[in-house]
């Protein structure tokens, strides 16, 4: 998992936070003069919510409109005192821009697109702004797609269809055709073997590229798209001679499948042709009888790789632990060389308290055979039994020194002793994080204290409601990693708790801070405890708050707009 990271915040005017204001105010002013001519262009053709400010009135004079904001990007694009694409200066105004962007948008139906429209003329990243889907009609589609030639070309770097979908891909197509500098795509709306196709032949510079949703991009098509247009008869044809398989990306570094797929053979062409690539994908197995040499059959690479004996890797492997999953496995089969594995994830749906102990033993051969470095463990409720996560422990008796994350999920009260002992059995964590129902602190037994945990430098606790004990868990947590720079939290009663401990001055080196709300939201109520926080933690660049309010986001924002603080809206948890 890749943390964001940025220096500590400095209190009050630094040089960096008047660059800053200085890239505001140039970015306000280029939305000053176009989101109400891009309002005024498509008056009437959106369908308003009750607050749009964009009513119906005579038909606009469109050319005129279309010329005015042709000139402000081309002045915007050419002026010599932004000097080049890659200058510093134009990458701050972009983020300058993105950064103001969502607090100036109307808020009804028009506002994806206007803000959309907004990121392409200015922004180096455009696509991702909202938690919402919008889905537009195929009018409406091809009208933005013959609107966005007016303005071409475009400048972005980066393309997200992950919060904006349109009823036809044209939209998306006129940017790929017309994105010179375009390196980054996450396609998830309006994703289709045409899209694919265009992105092979417009766009050879691409240097990441994610894919995701329910698969709706053929086997050939995918081939096709990174192998030069061959398709996967042709490609396996080449398995000999690498070099002469013309790549449709030269310069891609990874690939991130986060879309089903009926067959996972192309990750394994993907690793063989492209040169040190990062391949990225869930491959999910949930076999009923599961046995040393079955698991070597189903991670087999395709037989035309598997004979000419090249080395693969998996990110994530997904076990889901049936009743029967492992009644076949045995412990002491003789030994099988396995690919290697990044993360291997348990989901441990049955538990059968007369066989535990086998069933612990099972576990951890299996992860031990695959020599992962992240491990990840969740299981159900179980009826009458509290201790879930004891299934996870011969694991991290055995591996826990090589283990560099781990995340640790129950939905049962979790007694903090079970806890501890999982934390000290990982002395080289990096990132760690615990989902219980809640956590234990007074089970009428001493707490033994927490051994020093010197790398963890990303922490994450999810509970339903974070009370004295969870606030108590947590600050023997922090205490035990001197090196700690980001903490998480998802609950309720989030406020209290941390005020607690910025106050206690557990919080003091806290670099990033993400807070999620299980059952409201942060509203004005929660703005001086916002101000709180980011005033009280000397240390603090990132403040991640979710959900919330609009207002209450460009008030936190307005706050600290003379600092190095930034103040974020993140929808996903961070740490997981």
């Amino acid at each position: 998992m890749e943390l964001p990271f940025d220096p500590p915040s400095t209190p009050g005017k630094t040089p960096g936070s008047l660059v800053k204001q200085a890239s505001r105010s140039f970015a306000l002013r280029l939305i000053d003069i176009s989101l109400p001519v891009i309002g005024k262009y498509w008056e009437g053709e959106i369908k308003p919510g009750e607050n749009t400010k964009f009513t119906k009135k005579k038909a606009p004079d469109k050319s005129g409109l279309v010329k005015h904001l042709q000139n402000v990007q081309r002045w915007y694009r050419l002026d010599e005192y932004l000097s080049s694409h890659n200058s510093e200066i134009r990458r701050l105004i972009c983020e300058a821009i993105a950064e103001a962007l969502p607090s100036l948008m109307p808020v009804d139906d028009a506002e994806p697109l206007f803000m959309f429209t907004l990121q392409i003329m200015f922004c180096l990243e455009a696509g991702f702004f909202s938690q919402s889907r919008e889905i537009y009609d195929g009018r409406l589609s091809r009208s933005f797609a013959e609107f966005l030639q007016f303005l071409m070309p475009f400048g972005v770097e980066t393309i997200y269809t992950t919060c904006i979908s349109f009823r036809n891909a044209m939209p998306i197509l006129v940017l790929i055709k017309n994105s010179p500098y375009l390196k980054h795509v996450h396609l998830y709306r309006n994703l289709s073997n045409h899209v694919l196709t265009q992105l092979r032949k417009y766009c050879p510079n691409i240097e990441s590229i994610t894919l995701s949703g329910h698969n709706v991009v053929s086997e050939e098509y995918l081939f096709r798209a990174f192998f030069g247009g061959k398709d996967k008869t042709q490609v396996i044809s080449c398995v000999e001679c690498r070099e002469k398989l013309k790549l449709s990306f030269p310069k891609l570094k990874s690939v991130n499948m986060l879309m089903d797929l009926d067959n996972d053979d192309i990750m394994f062409f993907l690793q063989h042709y492209y040169p040190n690539i990062k391949t990225s994908w869930t491959k999910s197995i949930a076999e009923n009888r599961l046995t040393p040499p079955t698991l070597k059959t189903v991670l087999n690479p395709p037989p035309r790789l598997l004979e000419h004996g090249y080395y693969y890797e998996f990110d994530t492997l997904e076990f889901t632990m049936r009743r029967h999953t492992l009644e076949n496995w045995i412990v002491d089969e003789e030994h099988i060389e396995y690919p290697k594995v990044k993360h291997v994830s348990i989901f441990h749906a049955c538990h059968d308290l007369s066989e535990q102990k086998e069933i612990k033993e099972k576990i951890k051969d299996v992860v031990e055979r695959l020599g992962c470095t992240t491990f990840s463990y969740s299981s159900p409720p179980a009826e009458d039994y509290l201790d879930t996560l004891s299934v996870s422990i011969p694991v991290l008796e055995t591996l826990g020194t090589c283990l560099t994350e781990a995340h640790l999920s129950t939905f049962e009260v979790l007694d903090a002793r079970i806890l501890f002992n999982c934390l000290d059995l990982c002395p080289g964590l990096t990132i760690f994080s615990i989902n219980a129902s809640r956590i234990q602190m007074d089970s009428g037994l001493p707490i033994v204290g927490l051994n020093k945990l010197p790398h963890l430098h990303s922490l994450g606790m999810s509970v339903k409601t974070l009370n004295n004990s969870e606030k108590s868990c947590l600050d023997y947590m922090v205490r035990a990693a001197p090196n700690l720079k980001t903490v998480e939290l998802f609950g309720a009663n989030l406020q209290s708790v941390v005020q607690d401990l910025v106050i206690s001055g557990a919080l003091s080196k806290i670099q990033i801070l993400s807070l999620h709300k299980s059952m409201s939201w942060f509203t004005d109520h929660d703005l001086q405890n916002c101000i709180f926080l980011g005033e009280n933690l000397c240390s603090l660049s990132v403040l991640m708050l979710n959900p919330i309010l609009r207002q209450t986001l460009f008030q936190i924002k307005t706050h600290f707009i003379h600092t190095q603080l930034k103040v974020i809206h993140r929808y996903k948890m961070l740490i997981g």
